[in-house]
């Protein structure tokens, strides 16, 4: 992916929430700042393992032979980006499974995040703003940088659903969990921002 194009995604869709919800949360702006540096490096040093662990998971549960894999960038030795798993597939279904699974977990980590918003199951400040970053921000994100990705060329986990479906479907299923997952998500901020806004109405801050 096009670092350009990956700098601007997670700025729009990771980084700008946090900073209207903490800004929103009535807190001091030096904590509101630490919280919110504090939050994008959890993002940051988590995003590819949980990724690539779905993609282990779903080859393991289906017993394929996995032949290399790497969760976390070398952030040692300056690499920033990138993990992968190397499978033995015995076919494209297979392959299909491994690599869509991901995306599967995205729409349900964002249903997740919903419903435990929308039934107030969180409503300290830090426990409201980690649900939305991992389970709706990072699921929206990876949802749509890959596929995205896809759509302008690049070789991706959707290239591998393209040897067992047709392109033409391997769009309407990436469109499918982009739309899910935009939709979840919105539906998630909108609550949150209206929780806050009020909450810092009716007191001087949130609890933190």
């Amino acid at each position: 992916m096009n670092l350009a194009i990956s700098t601007v995604e997670i700025a729009i869709l990771i980084v700008l929430p946090l900073v209207v919800f903490f800004n929103r949360s009535g807190m001091p702006a030096p904590k509101r700042v630490a919280w919110i540096i504090l939050f994008y490096l959890i993002w940051y040093l988590t995003y590819s393992l949980f990724h690539e662990f779905c993609h282990y998971a779903a080859a393991k549960v289906m017993g394929l032979e996995v032949q290399d894999f790497k969760f976390l960038p070398a952030f040692w030795k300056g690499e920033f980006a990138g993990g992968f798993i190397r499978t033995v597939y015995e076919n494209s279904f297979q392959e299909f499974v491994v690599v869509l699974t991901p995306y599967v977990r995205d729409v349900l980590l964002v249903g997740c995040g919903l419903a435990l918003i929308r039934w107030k199951l969180v409503r300290r400040t830090v426990s409201m703003a980690l649900v939305i970053l991992l389970l709706v921000l990072s699921s929206f994100y990876d949802v749509l940088d890959n596929f995205f990705a896809y759509w302008r060329g690049n070789w991706n986990d959707y290239w591998g659903m393209s040897h067992y479906v047709s392109r033409i479907y391997v769009h309407v299923i990436g469109a499918t969990l982009t739309f899910l997952c935009f939709l979840g998500g919105l539906v998630a901020l909108r609550e949150v921002f209206k929780h806050v806004a009020g909450t810092h109405t009716d007191r001087p801050a949130m609890r933190d």
